[in-house]
């Protein structure tokens, strides 16, 4: 308990004599405005673009709809030359990198106001959920290069690291071991390796109330509701789902036993734009995620199409909340008569049959569908979730496939939905 305090004020007593209090006055800037549309900063990095950046030069209004909707390749294509600010050249500023899940690493720069834009982001979510800045926290991703930390980092943030990559029988019950050990940890990670856990917690009969585990943060889209409630059952404690990207920071997070996501207005715009148009959707429409960053002047990103797709039941240009986030658009499934089915939709179909660890649905040409799975399935069940799938994606050609296991993708996920129907 003291470390954390400690910690935590060591956190803020170096913003005050080294930082001159700028990540203080970020953090009460983002409890004003969270929650708002922000016209006023939209307005304003738009104006600042069109002044500072080469490839916006030609724009005569900083209206939103004046500018393209852009997509990470299309970044990549001329980031060095294109889309740096003439006010930052020559400087050194901060770097992220994408995880390149989908082909090669997307670099992003970063003026130093961004910079402590989303680590205050961060911080005020974090504390409006009970995750206190300096509570020990578990947290399982893939620990590639650019992403490993130093024994000196993970000690000051008060972090236990677990690698996704080796997460195991025997990682898992060292996990088990080190909770049992360390009371009120936040575990924090992949939704799929929560589901791992949990069903190796259930399948090894070990009592998880005992870790008293503080509340559980899922960073995935892949947390379906029935997920959710069955952590919040084992731990008792809530279980939050949280939307972020390396190169904006957070999207936004659940509150405490609800699924809609709110989204993190104070530090960036959104949109959602239709399937096949840049025409913003109806409410309760499928669409593709669009955001414009209000702090990054350095490589301001403007209409960026996330890859991914939501539904918001808010009316056009007033989007605070999304009621679901649907997966990737790379990853779209869609049933025999042309509807979208979501992960969301798909993970509800596997969700009884608590013998799939793993699963990733292949969609193929002439509506052949393959359920690849990771477990076992009882031949008494096969039927049913053959009816199951039936139900989901209509009257196509089911497959169901067991196999050692699932790649991870570059990102350290593996992808449960792929359409080679689109390749």
């Amino acid at each position: 308990m003291f470390g954390a305090w400690f910690r935590n004020a060591g956190f803020w007593v170096s913003d005050f004599v080294l930082g001159k209090g700028k990540k203080r006055k970020c953090y009460k800037d983002i409890a004003i405005h969270q929650g708002l549309v922000r016209q006023d900063r939209l307005k304003a990095i738009l104006q600042y673009t069109i002044a500072h950046v080469p490839y916006y030069k030609n724009i005569k209004s900083p209206e939103l709809s004046e500018f393209p909707v852009m997509t990470k390749l299309k970044f990549r294509e001329k980031a060095e030359t294109e889309f740096l600010s003439d006010e930052f050249e020559g400087q050194n500023l901060h770097t992220v990198y994408t995880s390149g899940s989908t082909g090669t690493p997307f670099k992003v720069v970063q003026n130093a106001e961004k910079r402590n834009r989303t680590v205050c982001d961060l911080v005020y979510c974090h504390n409006r959920i009970g995750w206190k800045l300096g509570t020990k926290y578990i947290f399982i991703r893939n620990w590639v290069s650019n992403y490993k930390q130093s024994k000196l980092k993970s000690f000051m943030q008060n972090v236990y690291n677990v690698n996704i990559a080796t997460f195991d029988d025997a990682k898992k019950k060292e996990l088990a071991l080190y909770l049992k050990k360390h009371k009120k940890c936040v575990l924090f990670g992949y939704a799929s390796a929560m589901k791992e856990f949990l069903l190796f917690i259930q399948r090894e009969k070990i009592d998880c109330k005992a870790f008293k585990v503080k509340l559980i943060v899922c960073d995935s889209d892949m947390l379906s509701i029935q997920l959710k409630r069955n952590l919040e059952q084992a731990f008792e404690c809530p279980v939050f789902n949280r939307y972020d990207n390396e190169e904006n920071g957070l999207f936004g997070i659940t509150k405490a036993y609800e699924e809609k996501l709110y989204l993190n207005t104070a530090s960036i715009y959104f949109e959602i734009l239709k399937l096949d148009s840049d025409e913003p959707v109806e409410s309760g429409e499928i669409g593709r995620i669009v955001l414009t960053d209000l702090y990054n002047r350095a490589m301001p990103l403007i209409r960026y199409d996330t890859g991914d797709l939501g539904v918001s039941l808010e009316e056009r240009g007033a989007i605070t909340t999304l009621e679901q986030l649907h997966g990737r658009v790379a990853g779209q499934l869609t049933a025999t008569d042309g509807r979208a089915v979501s992960n969301v939709m798909m993970a509800a179909v596997t969700e009884p049959f608590t013998g799939i660890v793993k699963y990733q649905m292949v969609q193929k040409k002439n509506y052949v569908y393959i359920l690849k799975y990771v477990g076992r399935i009882e031949e008494s069940d096969r039927e049913q979730l053959l009816d199951r799938l039936r139900d989901c994606f209509g009257a196509g050609e089911f497959v169901l496939e067991q196999v050692e296991d699932i790649a991870l993708g570059k990102n350290g996920k593996y992808q449960t939905a792929i359409n080679e129907d689109k390749v």
